[in-house]
């Protein structure tokens, strides 16, 4: 079987790695930075898939929901479920467990990790319990106090009940995510949510066909919450984040401390931020009525998408920043923090000024007119957006740090104010003055404070965070709202479904190269091109690869390896011609060495003591085998073959190369032809059994040849016949699936596990060469009765 160039390689790189092993230390620091900043990345690209799931259910189920709903039903809905964030507020703070998760990830073999999960879920019952009983209440009370009319207060009791329900069961199942989140895995979360979004849509639809009314809603919400809940259990399993049999601990009063200490700052935090962005519903809903209720719904819904696109990029950072303060990175966490801040700032312009200049015109198109406010109302929102964006960030650091502070209470008073003076302003002032306040709150308390806390965790001047951290979204904001004004006094006179393209096909194109090119650092926007790039590239072989198992299913690839075997020839005679020049002179000169040392993963599995004399066979070994030829102590006796091997005996004369040892002419699936049964201790093959054509067979036979007890070893790149897009010799892959070797033509997988039955036992193994995965299978075949 004759190999690719990439054994040579693998050979090659086995030997650098045991010449660096002293700069070990350093490339795994690397790795592990790469992996933070990968991990990182995903999540944030799966968030915008949720994004885009949530997007896609919100333009869909509200336009279904006001279908088959009056407006005073559909905002009681609204008014519900805005509710039920308050009720939740009974998690005092709880939900910030993820950051104390991320203080004993890193000690899963304790009992510690497992102590505070078990901990949290005593208590999550205890208030799942309350939220049950607290929405009980609020269902019969609420009735009076918001002015709810009388045919609706029995619908308001049991939406009420319904969402604290649900709201109750998800507080048992919330500490998956706890987990995911902890350890970096946002990404798994984001695709089961994904999922549930259109569980809940399917479910809402048939419950509204079947008459259940404004209740479809609460059916349609339930559906997805299982099937998330599910999706999360089932990959914190199956990735191991739980702990092990018998490291569980038991809950405790020290950890029931240490989450509530913890959780009564974020509590405190929460009920201040959930009167300062999540109480506008319910004040709209006393002063100004439900009709309005749901205007304001319909109309912050982009809003709220644009928060959360923004939201997002330093959501997702928050287990990176915080292990890195577990770690004492300072250094490394001012730099990733300062280019958050910049992105995150920029990013709220750039979604402001969207959200300004287009929101009334895709109301208008979305809703076909059934609903409205002054353009007014957005470009406060769009001020807004950016202040809080940037106090989140700045907040952010402080919640992550624990140590809160005096912040534990500035939100709640700032929470306060805001609420005490909509009571006064709003109801002559409407929706506008509320959005006023909002800003005004957010401007004069919670910023100034935040800023401030920065520059005393990090020790810097005002200049450094106020003024130099802002100076791109400055710029951006500069070019931009003046281009987002022209935009909409020109295209005023348009009808809406007009307004909207000018939005959508020529403000929201420039508004976004503008964000690169004057809303970024050059280094920041260099590290995102870079990205972006490696994302492109990553799709492309994705679409690549599925195209080409898709040609491979239906026939329109096929090889023929005979014809392929002159192409072999002619590349060893070009790698190996000068001394291997053009090819690998490192490894040229190691095949040729005679006195190379034999590999140590390979000795390892060779039972030879001093003295012992060693049989080895190396299959598919090319004109110059890769093993080494000497294992001082040991006699060793090493038989190369390949079909090939008459050929490359000429290419070598031709070449004037006598190899140390020479390879013989045997095909890997008729080895016992010429071997006998149990006449090796060791069969070796290095990227070779893939370019064969029938490596199943050549696998059984060569666990015949090794002598009972005896081991045989396969070293290939992954999936190879796929990468290559099945052509010349690659024509079969080879992975590694729940601890099995399967091997695949890209028609048909086959299990080597249940190739070999009990003549062997399988063991797998995977590492990386060359930026590709790499699978190893060591067989190790059955010892005589």
């Amino acid at each position: 079987m004759p190999p690719a160039c990439g054994r040579a390689r693998e050979a090659a790189t086995l030997n650098l790695v045991r010449q660096r092993a002293a700069g070990l230390c350093f490339l795994l620091h690397r790795v592990h930075a790469m992996s933070r900043l990968n991990q990182f990345a995903q999540s944030l690209a799966s968030g915008y898939v949720l994004m885009g799931a949530n997007i896609a259910f919100s333009l869909a189920s509200i336009p279904l929901a006001l279908h088959h709903l009056t407006r005073p039903e559909f905002g009681l809905w609204a008014l519900t479920a805005q509710l039920a964030g308050y009720i939740a507020l009974i998690d005092f703070g709880i939900s910030g467990v993820s950051r104390i998760l991320v203080d004993y990830k890193d000690r899963r073999d304790g009992r510690e990790y497992g102590s505070v999960l078990l901990t949290l879920w005593l208590v999550s019952a205890v208030q799942g319990l309350l939220i049950l009983g607290m929405s009980v209440g609020l269902g019969f009370g609420l009735g009076d106090l918001l002015r709810v009319p009388g045919e609706l207060r029995v619908d308001l009791l049991w939406l009420t009940v319904g969402q604290g329900a649900l709201l109750a069961a998800s507080f048992l199942t919330r500490t998956f995510n706890f987990v995911l989140a902890a350890h970096q895995r946002n990404d798994i979360s984001n695709y089961a949510q994904t999922a549930a979004f259109a569980l809940n849509f399917a479910v809402t639809w048939v419950a509204f066909e079947s008459g259940a009314g404004v209740f479809s809603l609460l059916f349609g919400q339930g559906a997805g919450w299982l099937l998330g809940s599910l999706c999360s259990w089932a990959s914190c399993a199956k990735l191991g984040l739980l702990p092990t049999a018998g490291m569980w601990g038991k809950p405790t009063w020290d950890r029931f401390r240490e989450l509530f200490d913890y959780g009564r700052d974020v509590f405190l935090f929460l009920l201040g931020a959930q009167f300062i962005h999540a109480s506008q519903t319910i004040l709209v809903t006393r002063l100004l009525g439900l009709d309005a209720a749901a205007v304001w719904a319909v109309c912050t819904r982009t809003f709220a998408l644009g928060q959360q696109i923004v939201f997002r990029v330093f959501d997702y950072a928050t287990p990176a920043l915080a292990e890195m303060i577990v770690r004492g990175e300072i250094e490394r966490l001012r730099h990733r923090f300062r280019s958050l801040v910049m992105l995150s700032a920029s990013l709220a312009v750039a979604a402001g000024v969207l959200f300004a200049a287009c929101n009334q015109s895709f109301v208008e198109v979305w809703l076909k007119g059934k609903a409205g406010w002054p353009v007014t109302n957005d470009a406060l929102l769009a001020l807004w957006l950016v202040l809080t964006v940037i106090t989140r960030c700045h907040v952010g650091l402080v919640g992550q740090a624990k140590a809160f502070g005096f912040l534990r209470y500035l939100y709640l008073i700032e929470g306060l104010v805001f609420v005490i003076l909509s009571l006064g302003f709003v109801p002559q002032g409407g929706i506008t003055a509320m959005v006023l306040l909002s800003v005004l709150c957010t401007a004069t308390l919670s910023l100034p404070y935040g800023l401030w806390r920065t520059m005393e965790f990090f020790q810097l001047p005002w200049k450094d965070v106020v003024v130099d951290w802002s100076r791109p979204m400055a710029r951006l904001a500069c070019v931009a709202v003046p281009l987002a004004v022209v935009a909409w006094l020109l295209s005023r006179g348009l009808p809406a479904p007009g307004r909207l393209v000018v939005g959508a096909c020529v403000l929201a194109p420039a508004t976004i190269a503008l964000l690169f090119l004057t809303g970024l650092e050059r280094p920041l926007r260099d590290e995102i091109a870079g990205k972006l790039r490696s994302a492109a590239r990553a799709t492309k072989r994705h679409a690549v690869a599925l195209r080409t198992k898709a040609l491979r299913r239906l026939g329109f690839l096929g090889g023929d390896w005979g014809s392929a075997l002159p192409d072999e020839v002619q590349f060893w005679e070009r790698a190996l011609a000068e001394e291997g020049r053009h090819w690998l002179p490192e490894e040229f000169r190691k095949r040729m060495d005679p006195a190379s040392e034999f590999q140590p993963e390979l000795q390892a599995l060779v039972n030879a003591p001093p003295g012992a004399s060693v049989r080895v066979l190396d299959v598919g070994a090319g004109p110059l085998t890769t093993l080494g030829k000497r294992w001082p102590g040991r006699e060793l006796k090493i038989t190369a073959v390949d079909p090939l091997a008459d050929r490359y005996r000429a290419m070598l004369g031709r070449l004037g190369l006598r190899p140390p040892i020479e390879t013989t002419a045997a095909h890997g699936e008729k080895l016992r032809e010429q071997f006998q049964g149990g006449e090796f201790d060791l069969a070796y093959s290095s990227n070779a059994l893939d370019h064969s054509y029938d490596p199943v067979a050549a696998i059984r036979q060569m666990i015949e040849v090794v002598k009972p007890g005896g081991h045989v070893y396969l070293w290939h790149f992954a999936n190879e016949g796929l990468a290559e897009g099945y052509t010349g010799l690659h024509q079969w892959n080879f992975d590694v699936r729940g601890g099995d070797l399967l091997v695949s033509d890209g028609r048909r997988s086959v299990s080597l596990a249940a190739e070999v039955g009990g003549a062997a036992t399988l063991r797998c193994e995977e590492t990386t060469a060359f930026g590709k995965r790499v699978v190893i299978a060591i067989l190790s075949k059955a010892k005589a009765a």
